[in-house]
């Protein structure tokens, strides 16, 4: 008799154990957990922030590609008028001052 509740004492035991660590399992897979969804939460709001810099960025890009665009037309009308001007002042105006004479 004393043998048999002894078994039966000690496989109490090892339910008991065993109880306590599936509990404890479950207790650290829920914390894991928990701040694995902490962390995507951080990076899916990291990641949107990112994407709200990536189309500010785009945007800014393109407003310097149409301002490039603009003072490169600028440059070339400057370029042209003064190679006018030089071709004028090169081929020289007729002297007033000789018909005055």
């Amino acid at each position: 008799m004393q043998t048999s509740r002894l078994e039966l004492l000690e496989d109490m035991l090892w339910t008991l154990l065993t109880f306590t660590l599936v509990i404890l399992t479950k207790y650290a897979t829920s914390i894991r957990l928990r701040k694995l969804r902490d962390k995507i939460h951080r990076d899916q709001q990291d990641a949107s922030e990112l994407r709200t810099k990536l189309e500010e960025t785009v945007e800014r890009e393109e407003m310097v590609e149409k301002e490039q665009q603009s003072l490169r037309k600028k440059v070339a009308t400057l370029h042209t008028v003064i190679a006018n001007l030089q071709n004028a002042l090169g081929m020289g105006l007729p002297d007033d001052t000789s018909d005055r004479g």
